[in-house]
């Protein structure tokens, strides 16, 4: 449990830092890549979210724990609700794409690349990828979605309305934007 607590509060870290040089104009990853040239520092990368069967549910349970005996967990809480927040952030960087773009995301083709929870796997468990498809759509987007390592009979049964990409090179002709949800070694480079 307090692994995954260390887990959950250490990504939510790397997305505040995410949001706040994402404000200032400056890139994460650089700041990442100085910020663990100290010998005490090491910056996971910000993401999309959390996903998974026990890093959602495992700080709630100690937080619950904790309050039951007294003790407000505030940094667990403010964690997850971080976290929680980073599938709306990805679909409102979609929609400002889009309006940079002068385009209409309505009608539009988003190719969501990795859905699976997190990397170099087909565990499809609480994926992030699950309420950013759900929100492209409800803006009227075609969603194209593709995860090497995810079934196509699999990723169209949980993702429903979306068209399932069995090539990266499919999924990508004529996107008028890309969202990759999971860090698969497949899409790096």
């Amino acid at each position: 449990v307090f692994d995954n607590v260390y887990r959950d509060v250490n990504i939510a870290l790397a997305n505040e830092l995410a949001l706040i040089c994402e404000k200032f104009g400056v890139d994460i990853m650089q700041v990442r890549e100085l910020g663990n040239t100290g010998p005490r520092t090491r910056l996971l990368i910000p993401g999309a979210g959390v996903g998974g069967s026990c890093l959602n549910k495992d700080p709630v349970m100690l937080a619950f724990l904790a309050r039951q005996r007294g003790v407000r967990a505030s940094l667990l809480e403010a964690a997850r609700e971080r976290n929680l927040s980073m599938p709306q952030h990805v679909i409102d960087l979609a929609k400002s794409a889009y309006s940079e773009m002068k385009k209409e995301i309505k009608g539009s083709k988003v190719a969501v690349l990795g859905l699976a929870f997190k990397d170099e796997t087909d565990d499809l468990r609480n994926s992030v990828a699950q309420p950013i498809v759900a929100g492209l759509q409800a803006l009227g987007a075609r969603v194209v979605v593709h995860d090497p390592y995810v079934r196509p009979e699999v990723a169209q049964d949980t993702f429903k309305g979306a068209q399932v990409a069995k090539k990266l090179s499919e999924a990508l002709k004529g996107a008028d934007c890309v969202v990759i949800v999971t860090d698969h070694s497949h899409y790096r480079g």
